[in-house]
């Protein structure tokens, strides 16, 4: 027949092959038609190699499937642990945002000048203008442009000594305009950033008008401590004259006493009671 179930079919099957040896083989059979006869034409193909391959094949797809669910589980938990990251980091910016509007309006609100100087006199950060200096824009100048040449080098040496301490000086800036002279209160406070590198705070404050108070005040000073030196000079003085007054009848005393006390021990009866109550009142004096 032309037709039937197997004919045109490929199948797979195990087969004993003639060493004895199990394997798997594939089977085809078609027919032919020559000279109006039907013939059958069978084929047998050793498929072992091939289905141990597919097997092979199977269990690497199994495997690289397992390690795929199991780093996508992974990745799952490591995307959740990343997100948590993110809100917190967020919260964290929030709340440094929050706290650097704070201290930015605080610092502005502040009627002294306050600069963040860069270890090489470099302004970093300012909160305005400094007092008289004529620059409007000091973010990103050196310290010596700030005033004249001669205030100006006296900050530079501030900044040199604060390297190890807090200074304070007053400085008088000389201004060109013939207005006059006008004095400055800096402060530079040194503060450590890396470990072989510093920064300063300065805090400059305009003290011209508190000028003649502060000196004011100062000669009050002055002479209060010069008075109080005077009252401990005439108190002293007057110690050494008491000193002087008591110690004279004193040794006039303690110098009679023991001439009568060497006389009373000449004589052959001495009360001896009386030579004690010598005795005692040279000891006293």
């Amino acid at each position: 027949k032309k037709s039937g179930p197997l004919i045109g079919q490929r199948t797979e099957v195990p087969a004993r092959h003639k060493d004895g040896h199990l394997g798997d083989v594939e089977s085809s059979i078609s027919a032919v038609e020559v000279n109006d006869k039907t013939f059958v034409c069978g084929s047998i193909h050793d498929i072992t190699d091939r289905i141990q391959t597919q097997k092979e094949l199977i269990h690497h797809r199994d495997h690289l499937q397992q390690l795929v669910e199991e780093r996508t589980a992974e990745l799952q938990q490591t995307v959740k642990k990343l997100e948590q990251e993110i809100v917190v980091r967020q919260r964290v910016e929030i709340a440094l945002r929050s706290s650097e509007e704070r201290l930015s309006t605080v610092v502005s609100n502040i009627p002294e000048s306050v600069l963040l100087v860069s270890s090489d006199h470099r302004i970093l950060f300012a909160n305005g203008s400094p007092p008289c200096s004529s620059l409007t824009e000091v973010v990103g100048r050196q310290c010596c442009e700030l005033w004249p040449s001669n205030a100006a080098q006296e900050l530079q040496q501030m900044l040199t000594q604060g390297a190890a301490e807090v200074t304070q000086r007053c400085i008088v800036i000389d201004e060109h305009d013939g207005a006059g002279e006008r004095v400055v209160d800096v402060s530079v406070r040194p503060i450590t950033v890396h470990e072989s590198d510093n920064e300063f705070v300065l805090v400059i404050r305009d003290i011209t008008l508190e000028r003649p108070q502060q000196r004011e005040r100062e000669r009050e000073r002055a002479g209060t401590v010069q008075a109080h030196l005077s009252r401990l000079s005439a108190l002293g003085e007057m110690a050494s004259n008491i000193s002087h007054e008591i110690n004279q009848p004193l040794t006039a005393v303690g110098n009679l006493a023991s001439a009568a006390r060497r006389s009373l021990r000449r004589l052959d009866q001495a009360p001896p009671a009386i030579e004690e109550m010598l005795g005692e009142i040279i000891d006293e004096a």
